[in-house]
C-alpha cells in the first residue's frame, strides 16, 4: 500500500486491512444483500464480445454466501452462463445509505426439482406465465424453470463510506 508521511494515499482501500473476523464478514454481507434483495447480474455474453447486466431478485442465500437465484432456462442469461459459468458478478446497491456489494465467482444452473421446490415461489408464475399447455404455467413443476447458484470467489463490501469487507472467500 503506497503511503506519504505515513498515511495511506487510499484511505478508503486501507479500511480493507482492517482485521475483522472472516465469519462477521460473511454474516454482514449475507444480512446486506438479504435487506437489499435486488442486485445487478452481469454475465459474459455467449458470443463472446460484451458484458451483459440485468436487474435481479435475491431468491435465497445458500448455506455460506453463494446468492441464489431464480432463472428461466431458456433465456440469453441462461446461455451466457452456461457458455461463460467462470465469468460472473452480481452487485448489490442500497441507494439511501451508498453501500454496496460485489459478489464474484462461478454460476451453477440448477435444475433438479429438489433445489427448484426449495427456492420456488408462486410469483415466477407472474413472471413466466401460463402457456395454456398444461406444463408450461409457472407452478414448481415447469420446465422453463431453474436455479442459479453463484459460488462466491471474492466479495467486496462497502458501507458508511468506506470499505467494511473485502475478503476472498474460498482460495
Amino acid at each position: 500500500m503506497s503511503t506519504t508521511q505515513g498515511k495511506p494515499l487510499d484511505p478508503y482501500g486501507a479500511k480493507t486491512h482492517e482485521s475483522v473476523p472472516v465469519d462477521e464478514k460473511i454474516a454482514d454481507l449475507t444480512s446486506f444483500i438479504s435487506r437489499t434483495k435486488y442486485g445487478m447480474l452481469t454475465t459474459k455474453a455467449s458470443d463472446g464480445e460484451l458484458l451483459a447486466s440485468r436487474c435481479m431478485a435475491l431468491a435465497g442465500i445458500d448455506s455460506s454466501i453463494d446468492p441464489i437465484l431464480h432463472t428461466n432456462l431458456h433465456t440469453p442469461k441462461t446461455l451466457d452462463l452456461r457458455t461463460s459459468p467462470t465469468l460472473t458478478n452480481i452487485t448489490f446497491l442500497d441507494a439511501a445509505t451508498g453501500a454496496w456489494a460485489s459478489l464474484s465467482g462461478t454460476a451453477h444452473i440448477l435444475t433438479d426439482q429438489a433445489s427448484i421446490d426449495k427456492y420456488y415461489t408462486p410469483a415466477l408464475g407472474a413472471w413466466l406465465g401460463d402457456l395454456g399447455d398444461g406444463v408450461h404455467d409457472g407452478g414448481p413443476g415447469d420446465p422453463r424453470i431453474g436455479v442459479i447458484r453463484i459460488e462466491v470467489v471474492e466479495a467486496v463490501h462497502a458501507g458508511g463510506g468506506r470499505i467494511k469487507d473485502r475478503v476472498r472467500v474460498f482460495e
